[in-house]
């Protein structure tokens, strides 16, 4: 499959599937979905920086940041990533299946959710976690 590559803010930059579109919302946040409309997988990323009198918030405390959005029954996934990271899937009862992951460094956190019916949509859109590339930056990407 390919893969089409996307700058976050702060440095971020992450891989999607090639016929995917992102939208930047007022909130900063992002999300992206397949230019085909019968497939309803849906993929929201945030970025997440963090310091105080210009020192970058420490990882552990970025991790444990994540760690505290995944949900009790959320079993953990792998990610081939040289980056630091926590990722989970899920099924929900209304038949909705998403996979979460949080890639974390000091003052950095990119929390990104695959949402689908379909579990191999959410495993195709999963792919590209693991091109996910950070750069130190001090300004937005855009």
């Amino acid at each position: 499959m390919a893969l089409k590559n996307f700058k976050l803010d702060f440095g971020w930059e992450i891989a999607v599937p090639e016929n995917w579109i992102m939208e930047k919302r007022e909130t900063g946040s992002y999300i992206f979905y397949p230019e085909d409309p019968e497939d309803e997988t849906t993929l929201y990323a945030s970025v997440f920086h963090s310091e105080t009198d210009l020192e970058l918030t420490p990882e552990r405390i970025m991790k444990e940041t994540f760690e505290k959005s995944i949900p009790e029954n959320a079993q953990e996934i792998n990610v081939i990533t040289d980056l630091h990271y926590k990722a989970f899937s899920l099924s929900g009862a209304d038949g909705v299946y998403r996979i979460g992951a949080g890639f974390f460094t000091g003052g950095e956190l990119l929390s990104l959710n695959v949402y689908t019916k379909d579990e191999e949509n959410a495993r195709e859109a999963v792919l590209g976690f693991s091109q996910i590339k950070f750069t130190r930056r001090r300004k937005n990407a855009f």
